[in-house]
């Protein structure tokens, strides 16, 4: 998702330039892509081309470093006469997406170790098949291979324009619509939301429970008595002037039992026990 974002906002970045009176960057590069505190990234660098022009006599390591997004038919050419095109901006797009995809440095080309100078020899060079930087990809992003092999297509008219590439970025992630900031918020929320339904799931769980924890505990213990030990108080001992002790037998208990089921005999409790509970509550009597 974070690589898809990043890939993404260039497009659009490119895609404004390229439908604006500037035409064209002439200068993408990796370095040239810079996020904000959104996490959107944000193209710079472009249009600069057109203020000054310096002058390239140096055969520095660092001037070749900067080549390495340059399209081929351009850097054949006096950049003094042609400091980009659009087909050049795709090109160097698919060297960035080359960068993002494999996280790697520019132009990593896998069991080879060259010097800027000489990767800009090979890539001007017009060998077949062109010289070009590794696509090793899992099999599931063979269709981000087959997009970075078409941008820096040797024919400039073979490359797809950024109209074009924006509708392929689509299909590869139905999240096109939302920046990775926007996504991660909407997941936070949405996660949220469940985490919400969930609390409210397991409180009302709980309460239930504690409904019938209470409804126990009032049966085991005088209302009073259970209503201070759910406040945490200590139980006083009451005196009572006068009580009445009532005890009671079922005549013939045994010979019934002997001639019953068990479940029949713990029917048999269970309704008369029912009977007397009811008998007891409408007197306030605490069994």
């Amino acid at each position: 998702m974070f690589r898809y974002s990043l890939t993404n906002d260039i497009v659009k970045g490119m895609l404004f330039l390229h439908h604006s009176a500037i035409a064209y960057h002439g200068n993408l590069k990796s370095s040239n892509c810079v996020v904000d505190s959104r996490f959107v990234l944000k193209i710079t660098d472009y249009g600069l081309e057109s203020f000054h022009q310096a002058p390239e006599t140096d055969d520095s390591h660092a001037l070749f470093a900067k080549k390495l997004w340059t399209a081929p038919e351009l850097l054949r050419l006096d950049t003094s006469t042609c400091p980009g095109t659009q087909k050049g901006d795709v090109y160097s797009f698919g060297i960035i997406l080359q960068e993002i995809a494999l996280r790697s440095s520019v132009f990593y080309v896998e069991g080879v170790d060259l010097s800027p100078k000489e990767i800009i020899k090979r890539v001007t060079s017009g060998e077949q098949p062109p010289f070009r930087p590794s696509t090793n990809l899992p099999s599931n992003l063979e269709e981000v291979v087959h997009l970075m092999q078409r941008c820096w297509a040797e024919d400039p008219q073979e490359r797809p324009d950024f109209q074009h590439i924006k509708g392929m970025l689509r299909k590869f992630n139905r999240e096109s619509n939302c920046n990775l900031l926007d996504t991660l918020l909407s997941r936070m929320e949405q996660y949220a939301n469940n985490l919400e339904e969930l609390v409210e799931e397991r409180t009302q769980a709980y309460l239930e429970e504690k409904r019938k924890a209470e409804a126990l505990l009032y049966q085991i213990l005088p209302h009073s008595v259970a209503e201070q030990l759910k406040r945490g108080e200590t139980v006083q001992a009451e005196a009572f002037d006068s009580v009445t002790i009532y005890f009671s037998d079922i005549i013939g208990f045994t010979a019934l039992s002997a001639e019953s089921t068990p479940m029949q005999v713990v029917a048999l409790l269970n309704d008369l026990y029912t009977c007397f509970d009811a008998i007891i509550d409408n007197f306030d009597v605490y069994k």
